[in-house]
């Protein structure tokens, strides 16, 4: 297994890896055009994070994370908008993954995700493990 940056030839598989979080949503009006978008600037874009974990020529994993101006900060927040992990061990080396980006960027003042499903106990541990502070519903990093 790898860990690698996403590329465009990815979108495909990142688009129906989001199509499957997005169904376990159900209120949630999928907008795949804008999906599509998403994926596609999170990949061109290097102020943004998108990683795979590939596995014989398969994507058995994605991490995206949005980075945008944060409201009170002086610096950046990055924000995790997908995060699966369909073998082990990919969903721990794509978080490490995420962590370094992160602690290598100065203009990232916080990062972290907000999960908008329940998550396994373990997966929370394992996101405080890697340096992430629990803050209410939310993990955070500071960096």
């Amino acid at each position: 297994m790898i860990i690698r940056p996403g590329e465009l030839s990815d979108k495909r598989e990142i688009l129906a890896i989001a199509r499957e979080q997005a169904a376990r949503l159900p209120k949630l009006k999928v907008d795949l055009e804008k999906m599509n978008e998403v994926i596609v600037g999170v990949i061109r874009d290097n102020k943004h994070f998108a990683y795979v974990a590939e596995n014989q020529g398969v994507i058995v994993g994605v991490l995206g994370a949005i980075t945008s101006p944060n409201l009170w900060a002086q610096r950046n927040s990055s924000n995790v908008v997908l995060w699966v992990s369909k073998e082990a061990p990919a969903g721990v080396r794509l978080l490490r993954t995420y962590r370094n980006w992160i602690t290598a960027k100065r203009a990232v003042k916080i990062a972290g995700i907000s999960p908008s499903i329940d998550l396994d106990a373990r997966t929370l541990r394992l996101m405080e493990l890697n340096g992430f502070e629990r803050n209410g519903g939310s993990f955070l990093l500071y960096n």
